[in-house]
This record gives C-alpha cells, sequence and structure tokens, in this order.
C-alpha cells in the first residue's frame, strides 16, 4: 500500500468523523451507507444480504443513518427510509442531500482531490424514486 493510498483512507475517516464527532460510528454501520450509496432504493432486506447481518442489526444502522435514531436521539440525517409503493410493508433507502454530499467527498478523495471539493453524485431521491413508480402506473 502507497503513502498516498494511506493518505486517502486517512482522509476518508477525517471526513466520517465530520458526521461523528464523538467517533462512536460502528464500521457496520459505515459499511451500510456505501451499501445504501451504491444502490439506492433497494429494501432493508437487500442491506442485510449485502452486509451479512441479522435483521435487527441491519435495522439499527440504517436507523443510525436516518435523521432520528432510536429513543428519539438525533441520527446522523445520511439516509431516508420510505415505504415501498409497491408493498408498503417493506421499506427501502435512499441518500439524503447530506449523505450525497459526504459520498461526493468520499468520491473526490479517492480521485486524489485532497482540498474539500465534491464529486458530483448522483443517485435518485426518495420522492423522485416514489413519483416514478406511482407515475409508471406500478401503483402498490
Amino acid at each position: 500500500m502507497s503513502m498516498k493510498q494511506l493518505d486517502i483512507l486517512n482522509h476518508l475517516f477525517r471526513l466520517l468523523r465530520e458526521v461523528d464527532k464523538d467517533g462512536l460510528m460502528p464500521i457496520q454501520t459505515a459499511h451500510c451507507l456505501l451499501i445504501i450509496a451504491r444502490n439506492p432504493g433497494k429494501s432493508q432486506q437487500f442491506i442485510q444480504k449485502e452486509l451479512g447481518l441479522s435483521q435487527s442489526s441491519t435495522s439499527r444502522a440504517v436507523q443510525a443513518l436516518s435523521k432520528w435514531a432510536k429513543l428519539g436521539k438525533p441520527g446522523y440525517d445520511l439516509v431516508e427510509q420510505v415505504e415501498d409503493p409497491a408493498d408498503t410493508r417493506k421499506k427501502i433507502v435512499f441518500l439524503t442531500p447530506k449523505g450525497k454530499a459526504l459520498i461526493g467527498k468520499a468520491l473526490a478523495l479517492l480521485e486524489g482531490h485532497f482540498d474539500g471539493r465534491v464529486t458530483e453524485f448522483d443517485s435518485p431521491s426518495a420522492k423522485a424514486h416514489v413519483k416514478g413508480v406511482y407515475e409508471g402506473g406500478a401503483k402498490g
């Protein structure tokens, strides 16, 4: 591993500390964020399978990444959960604008930019997805 690669990893951890001031975010929660960024609009069951964690651990990770974590405590506000319009028993997960900005900064780091710039990271919002499902005629 080169020094540049180690610098990138160091900066990635610093990015996470921007949203996790206390440094308490478990690695599986950070991994969950990456799974959601890579697969916007997927269900918690999909995320669970990708993480290889239990349903309860996955649910806690997604909840921590949401605006409100358990017991009314503030979460990281990096993801948003919405009901799947095709099956209201399921929740699907998307990045919030804050989550997209964080992922954009991480991608810029991977491109070797250490100056705080943000790489454009485009993924569907929850509202756009839900609107598309309903306008597409796939009402649940």
